[in-house]
């Protein structure tokens, strides 16, 4: 990903949170590409790990084991030059995304519950103990049409292009028109504007 030094973002905490607001990623390997769920940990030393599944029949599973990019996309928007106290400005557009590069390795079958719990534990935590109830043949039959993967991340690329290049009045009018538009992404966008900025 091309950063601008002004654009990129190193700071751990933020990368992270970023990933966990935005976590249904893209997994791109050679030629093939999937919109998946993701979970991540991270442990003292800020490395990122991931985990997904996918199901069984993509083709994609087969190039698991094979370097990968798992890109997150956070909210982003169309930026009109004339919100600019400049003349000569051309549009552009804002965002915030996260690039993790690293090996997705295939797990082995036991483990393909436990991966499919911590997506549940992320986002419905009571629903945990319902599918654990479920019948072993049902949750079998689940296992057996996905395969689950774990990427320990080996390169992070992470960029905020929020307006940074312009003076305090441009942005400020640039938040001012996200905050009215009706989109929510544009709300969630002079957001990240006003806490980065």
């Amino acid at each position: 990903m091309y950063i601008p030094p002004y654009y990129e973002l190193k700071d751990p905490e933020i990368i992270r949170e970023i990933i966990v607001r935005n976590g249904f990623g893209l997994l791109v390997t050679d030629r093939q590409a999937t919109h998946l769920a993701f979970t991540v940990e991270t442990d003292e030393q800020h490395r990122i790990e991931l985990t997904g599944h996918m199901a069984r029949n993509n083709p994609q599973a087969l190039q698991l084991g094979t370097q990968a990019l798992a890109i997150f996309q956070g909210p982003h928007g169309y930026i009109s030059p004339k919100l600019y106290t400049r003349h000569n400005s051309v549009p552009t557009w804002n965002y915030v995304a996260v690039h993790c590069y690293g090996i997705a390795e295939m797990l082995p079958d036991h483990e393909h519950f436990s991966v499919v719990e911590e997506l549940i534990q992320a986002h419905e935590p009571d629903f945990i103990s319902r599918w654990q109830s479920l019948p072993d043949a049902y949750r079998d039959g689940l296992s057996k049409g996905i395969v689950a993967f774990r990427m320990k991340v080996e390169k992070i690329e992470a960029k905020l292009k929020l307006s940074q290049d312009r003076s305090k009045e441009e942005r400020e009018n640039i938040i001012r028109h996200l905050r009215a538009s009706g989109h929510s992404s544009d709300h969630d966008l002079a957001d990240w504007m006003e806490r980065v900025l």
